[in-house]
């Protein structure tokens, strides 16, 4: 089904009555829920509507979520778990040290911070501490994963013990900064990910590493030839740069689509250079953003030949790097930062005509 041409349809400020900040967001089946400065909420789809919310003193952080909750914290020395379809706060659990909430595994909260992370459990328990800088940290199962080393190391943790249950180092290529450049897993990507037992890690040199995730083994590897950004969906590796993208498969490594729309863009940038801040994958339309503050996509079957585009330019916006856009159903989320920050809502025209 077509896909574009998108429109705006909300303009959600990052000032939600605390003064401007980022809007950190997730989107599920009962709407989206944004945390700005000083109030978390869940807002309909479309973004027109706000369902329930919550106020506090001090800035947001990213939500995490759960199957039928979401985590926020700490907030005025306290984790908070928020019912998803009510906003009734479930649970308030005590921390008084300097970590954001990173994920939640095993019923262990594991909270990072510039120095280290560290574990307490659902009642405010310190579990563990594991002392050193991390750039990455991620829950899966009954394991903690994090980066170490300037994010060139993967360290994954018991999440009840905090044991090293293995690490990883991806094999430098060449010497010096190529060497460097080649073992770096970049944090502000989805570089390092988690489905179904299988841990994948992405270097900076575009190789590819499909681990498991109890052992550390390395089950695949390769190397592909693209640029760009990286994008994970559940059966797919994208490697998406402003003229064209490439996607393997997660199961195998196998490139199955090298596409070219450099012809078709070009004009999108006009005097600007072709550049690409952050992507993500719609199972229609691949949806980016630009230095020069812009929203790009183009729909993945070409019609009668040719790639069919779309943009729209966001005044005085600051697309943040690494920070994808989501796309869900009919709707694309942009978040930006800037003067005046704002979480965009754009429905696809097309599927709004469908329904």
């Amino acid at each position: 089904m077509a896909f574009l041409p998108l429109r705006c349809v909300a303009r959600l400020s990052g000032d939600a009555g605390a003064g401007p900040g980022p809007s950190y967001f997730f989107v599920t089946e009962k709407g989206v829920v944004v945390n700005r400065r000083g109030r978390v909420s869940l807002f309909a789809r479309n973004l027109t509507s706000e369902k329930w919310h919550h106020k506090f003193d001090g800035w947001g952080s990213v939500p995490i979520p759960a199957s039928r909750s979401v985590f926020l914290g700490p907030i005025q020395g306290s984790i908070r778990e928020y019912a998803l379809d009510t906003g009734d706060e479930l649970r308030r659990t005590a921390y008084a040290g300097s970590g954001t909430v990173k994920g939640i595994a095993e019923k262990v909260y594991l909270l990072a911070g510039g120095a280290g992370v560290d574990a307490v459990d659902l009642s405010g328990t310190f579990l563990w501490r594991h002392d050193a800088p991390v750039g990455h940290a991620l829950a899966a199962q009954d394991r903690f994963i994090v980066s170490e080393d300037l994010e060139r190391t993967l360290v994954c943790l018991d999440a009840n013990r905090g044991q090293v249950v293995w690490r990883f180092i991806p094999p430098p290529m060449g010497g010096g900064d190529s060497a460097r450049r080649s073992q770096t897993m970049p944090m502000g990507f989805p570089s390092v990910t988690v489905s179904g037992g299988r841990l994948v890690a992405i270097t900076m040199d575009f190789r590819v590493f499909v681990l498991s995730l109890q052992s550390g083994e390395v089950l695949l590897s390769s190397s592909v030839s693209a640029t760009g950004v990286p994008a994970l969906t559940a059966e797919s590796i994208f490697f998406i740069a402003p003229h064209g993208y490439v996607e393997i498969t997660r199961d195998s490594l196998t490139e199955v689509v090298r596409a070219d729309y450099r012809d078709e863009v070009a004009p999108l940038y006009g005097s600007h250079h072709l550049t690409i801040n952050a992507a993500c994958v719609h199972d229609a339309a691949i949806v980016w953003t630009t230095m020069d503050g812009a929203v790009m996509a183009i729909e993945r079957d070409k019609i009668d030949g040719r790639w069919k585009v779309w943009s729209d330019e966001v005044p005085d916006a600051l697309m943040p790097l690494g920070i994808a856009p989501q796309a869900h159903d009919g709707h694309v989320y942009v978040a930006h930062r800037g003067p005046n920050p704002e979480l965009l809502c754009y429905e696809s025209v097309a599927r709004h005509r469908a329904h």
